[in-house]
């Protein structure tokens, strides 16, 4: 019986391993960090449009600051700003703070605080990140393939990938095969699960 390929976790960790330094790490030895999110102050004022999503890149970027700084530290100063911000600005702060819980595998709470954010497109594929990651597979397609988001080729790996755990494999490989060859914003472990769908479909 056909496994989805998420629940293939042993071997996508072993190959994430293997194109994490393509994937996870771009120019983060020469401090190359996506700039909106340099400093804290930016948090609020500049919120990253889906074009420019990278997660892998945005992950270590909150995975470096709290090596630096501590995780209750970051957290306490982003959900800060969050509150603070006001109503017409807090969409980079809601941003901010969903990015750094899901960088660190917190997706209930990322989602938490995506309750905050309005329907753009950035925060519906946030969403349907966060849902694939707690397991929410259903959702997770739900939410990826609302109209906003069919054409956008950074959500192409995460509905094919959802769309498998759901059971769904024809439809899974269409998106697959639709998708980027090589999706280098998508964070190592779905990187590698994503791979092992392509492989998997041309089978």
């Amino acid at each position: 019986m056909k496994r989805p390929i998420a629940a293939l976790f042993g071997a996508a960790t072993v190959f994430g391993s293997a194109v994490a330094s393509d994937v996870l790490l771009p120019g983060a030895i020469n401090g190359d960090i996506h700039p909106p999110f340099r400093e804290y102050e930016d948090l609020s004022t500049n919120p990253i449009s889906l074009a420019d999503f990278h997660l892998g890149r945005l992950y270590y970027t909150y995975t470096e600051r709290v090596r630096r700084d501590g995780f209750l530290a970051v957290e306490q100063k982003l959900n800060t700003a969050l509150a603070v911000a006001a109503p017409g600005a807090k969409s980079g702060a809601v941003q901010s703070v969903a990015l750094f819980y899901l960088a660190h595998g917190y997706a209930p709470e990322a989602l938490a605080a995506l309750e905050q954010g309005d329907s753009r497109p950035e925060f519906d594929f946030l969403r349907g990140v966060a849902s694939y990651e707690i397991g929410r597979f259903a959702d997770a397609v739900q939410i990826l393939t609302v109209e906003r988001l069919r054409n956008e080729a950074v959500v192409k790996p995460w509905l094919a990938l959802a769309l498998d755990a759901s059971g769904v494999h024809t439809k899974a490989c269409e998106e697959a095969q639709a998708a980027p060859s090589s999706p280098s914003g998508t964070p190592a472990r779905e990187f590698a699960q994503f791979h092992l769908l392509l492989a998997e479909c041309a089978l």
